[in-house]
């Protein structure tokens, strides 16, 4: 700023009765003047304290260069038709056209202002792209002469209508030809006549139309709302929002709007706004005037943060930012409507994903099983088929069991029937022969599923019992021949008398030597356990062993003492061992070798005997306290499995399980919580606040080890008043603090951290490092932006006693100051 610039500003500023300075001071570098009477008598003084370029009229500040109510001075109002420009009334022209001895002219067609004003054509010629020449130029029209009677009104010499060019596609008195003038309140656009609609209307059939509110043509030309119904924003709506109230169709605020206040159609007098539901002269606290109108820049859905935005369809103005509204029952995640009791995107809380095979029931991830299966601890099972869920959640069938229709049977190989739990070959089993259950009699074998006698060696079968053709009475020789009275029967012949090497017992001759029912001596019965007994030398021996049995010892007197369908030492044959396997028991089953039960706290998962109980069901996630029994996903950190129970395992940086709960996982983020900042336990207290894991003092940020802060409680505070107001300490050098803010990027580093998303506005100002824009906001404050940051060395020495608009309050569009508290 030069001297004389400088002196002219100063006095422009002594003249509008201004005490406040612009932002931050001048742009020289000098320290404002301004004592501590001076900062008093601001804060007493009703008149508004306005910025560099504005007087106070009337309690509102106005730039007098533009306002047409106050053009050049307060009061000074231009005619309707006029604009401000400089400080004095002008017609307000087209951008096509130009003001000449105050009529709007196109000068690249006007004859009598042919490329500038007062520049006429002379006789015979015409205006083509502003230059006086014989025809018009390339897609411009000849109009006036002998043929129209001259349209512009304009006599050439000899009583004709001078000639002269026009664009019969855009002007309105010649619009499509020449002679054809628009009517009022109509343009000429492509040669048409057509209705001209004021800024925020269309026309819609020749009639102009606001689409936000007319419920004959809401949100698009044609489109009626219903009965009952009123357009809000562009779309049709049953009934108006809380604050505002139905006048004919449209939805008004009559606390604030000017042509309805307090009720419909009571239109304030002009000069006046509505306030309250009252017209008064100017708007009250908390509100801003847009177009003659109060409106709350803080919740105005078409006034949202600055007069005239509008929010979107569907958004509504919130701390004068718009943002989604959603129907009762959703909520606004990241600007999406969602219902958190069901999204599996937003269970529960916004962002919180339910797992893969998971959907959300009550705000809360379940397992989604298919059809005709059943959660089970997280898992679906077949409750029908499932052998680890038989029937019911936790019903394990046994080793060698499957299940089916929901209970547990023997599973037996191919070839074997089930038998009241046990395998049997119908074909072989003496116990179930033919069928379960059918016992086969002493002597008798199964053979091919039918009892059949099996005599030993020497006897002969006749008619189901064994006897010694050579020595049976009533078989001798044959079956069915019996010896005469008085007679034997010897060497399979009826005599008087035993042969040779033949002895008489119970009347008959048998050989001892052979028969196993007199074996050695008369009377001595061959009976041998699980075995076809025999006599031979005399003496019972095995002649061949049951199904299922084996005579491992040799010992003939104890027959076929071992079950090698159950025995672990002699398993499907003699000799054959059945081996420990891992974390088990070994088994005998039907001659075979398998797993049989597991050690406490294993579990045979896979289905496979040949690596034992492979899985510690103690400790795997995914077979905790059971096979197939996996732990839920963590919210926000890593399951673990103890002693066959799920547990929180980790949790991911920044959050912790502090109420020892593992359905919600690491359900506190340490980062922000006051009650367990840092970690579990830890409470914020002294009037701090848990930021980044650390309890901080509110409202405070660090950055590049200084830490900023600012008082929410009051505006308009010097940094030596903020950091005293905090309880914290004001020791930082001037340099220091200087040196931390002395450039753009870090201003804007500063800003990012506490959040203020516009650019920073950096200059040499001298108390403006830092301070935050001026405005108007209830407390708690909030910062609002842009930071102000000063390349003054000599500002940090100012800003500790002294900021723009010391000592306004934060609802009378104060500043906040954001001082080094260290």
């Amino acid at each position: 700023m030069n001297a004389l610039n400088k002196v002219l500003f100063l006095t422009a500023l002594a003249a509008a009765g201004c005490s406040s300075p612009v932002v931050g001071g001048d742009d020289t570098g000098v320290p404002d003047a301004r004592d501590s009477s001076v900062a008093m008598d601001a804060t007493m003084d009703a008149t508004p304290q306005c910025t560099a370029g504005q007087t106070a009229c009337s309690g509102r500040c106005v730039d007098t260069q533009s306002d047409t109510a106050n053009c050049g001075g307060c009061g000074t109002a231009c005619a309707a038709g006029q604009v401000c420009s400089m400080g004095r009334c002008a017609i307000a022209c087209p951008p096509t056209q130009r003001e000449c001895s105050g009529v709007c002219v196109t000068t690249n067609t006007d004859r009598e202002h042919c490329g500038a004003c007062g520049n006429r054509c002379g006789t015979g010629l015409v205006c083509s792209a502003g230059a006086c020449v014989l025809e018009c130029g390339a897609g411009l029209t000849t109009c006036g002469g002998a043929e129209d009677g001259g349209a512009d009104g304009s006599a050439g010499d000899g009583g004709e209508s001078a000639r002269f060019c026009t664009d019969t596609r855009t002007d309105s008195r010649n619009c499509g030809a020449c002679g054809n003038a628009c009517g009022a309140g109509s343009v000429c656009r492509n040669g048409m006549c057509e209705v001209s609609c004021p800024p925020g209307q269309t026309n819609c059939s020749g009639q102009c139309r606001e689409l936000a509110t007319d419920p004959s043509n809401c949100g698009a030309c044609g489109n009626a709302c219903g009965a009952s119904q009123v357009c809000t924003m562009g779309a049709c709506a049953v009934s108006c929002p809380p604050s505002q109230q139905n006048c004919s169709g449209t939805c008004r605020d009559t606390q604030s709007d000017s042509r309805n206040c307090g009720a419909c159609g009571m239109a304030c007098p002009a000069g006046q706004v509505c306030t309250m539901g009252a017209c008064v002269t100017s708007c009250s606290a908390g509100l801003a005037e847009c177009g003659g109108t109060c409106r709350d820049l803080q919740t105005d859905n078409a006034n949202c943060g600055m007069c005239g935005t509008a929010c979107p369809a569907g958004q509504a103005c919130t701390m004068g930012s718009c943002s989604v509204r959603c129907p009762m029952g959703l909520e606004n995640c990241g600007g999406v409507c969602v219902d958190r009791q069901t999204d599996g995107r937003n269970c529960g809380g916004c962002g919180t994903v339910c797992g893969a095979g998971q959907v959300c029931s009550m705000g809360a991830c379940v397992v989604s099983c298919p059809t005709g299966q059943t959660n089970c601890g997280g898992t679906c099972r077949d409750l029908q088929t499932d052998p680890r869920g038989c029937g019911t959640c936790g019903t394990v069938c046994p080793s060698g069991q499957s299940c089916s229709m929901g209970a547990c049977v023997v599973s037996c190989p191919s070839g074997q029937s089930n038998c009241s739990g046990t395998c049997r070959d119908l074909q072989t089993d003496a116990l179930s022969c033919g069928t379960c259950g059918t016992v086969c009699a002493a002597g008798q074998q199964c053979i091919m599923g039918a009892c059949r006698v099996v005599c030993a060696m020497g006897q002969t079968n006749c008619s189901g019992t064994c006897v010694n053709l050579q020595s049976d009475n009533a078989n001798c020789g044959v079956c069915g021949r019996a010896c005469p009275a008085g007679e034997v029967c010897s060497a399979g012949a009826c005599a008087p008398s035993c042969g040779a090497g033949l002895t008489v017992c119970s009347g008959a001759c048998t050989n001892t030597t052979f028969d196993p029912a007199n074996c050695g001596t008369c009377g001595t019965v061959c009976a041998l356990a699980n075995a076809v007994p025999v006599c031979a030398a005399s003496t019972c021996r095995v002649l061949s062993c049951n199904a299922g049995f084996a005579n491992c010892d040799g010992n003939d007197a104890n027959g076929c003492e071992v079950n090698l369908n159950s025995n672990l030492s002699h398993c499907g044959a003699c000799g054959t061992v059945c081996s420990t396997p891992a974390n088990g028991a070994p088994v005998c089953a039907m001659g075979a070798c398998g797993l049989g039960t597991c050690n406490a706290g294993f579990g045979n998962c896979d289905g496979m005997a040949a690596n034992g109980c492979e899985i510690n069901t103690q400790t795997n996630v995914s077979h905790c306290g059971g096979c197939n029994t996996p732990c839920a996903v963590v919210p926000n950190g890593t399951p673990a499995c103890s002693a066959g129970m799920c547990t929180v395992g980790s949790c991911n940086a920044g959050f912790a399980n502090c109420d020892g709960n593992v359905t919600n996982g690491c359900e506190t983020n340490t980062q922000t919580s006051n009650s367990n900042c840092g970690a579990c336990g830890v409470v914020c207290g002294g009037g701090t606040t848990c930021i980044n894991g650390a309890c901080s003092v509110p409202n405070c940020q660090t950055v590049a080890g200084v830490r900023w802060c600012f008082n929410p409680a009051t505006c308009g505070q010097a940094c030596n008043d903020v950091c005293a107001s905090l309880g914290l300490p004001f020791t930082i050098s001037d340099a220091a603090w200087f040196a931390a803010q002395d450039s753009v990027a870090e201003c804007q580093t500063i800003s990012n951290a506490f959040g203020i998303a516009t650019p920073v506005n950096f200059g040499s100002y001298t108390y403006a490092c830092m301070e935050d824009n001026s405005a108007t906001r209830s407390t708690p404050a909030t910062l609002v932006g842009p930071l102000f940051c000063s390349s003054f060395s000599g500002c940090p020495a100012n800003h500790r006693t002294n900021m723009d608009q010391l000592g306004v309050s934060c609802a009378a569009n104060g500043r906040l100051s954001i001082c080094p508290c260290q």
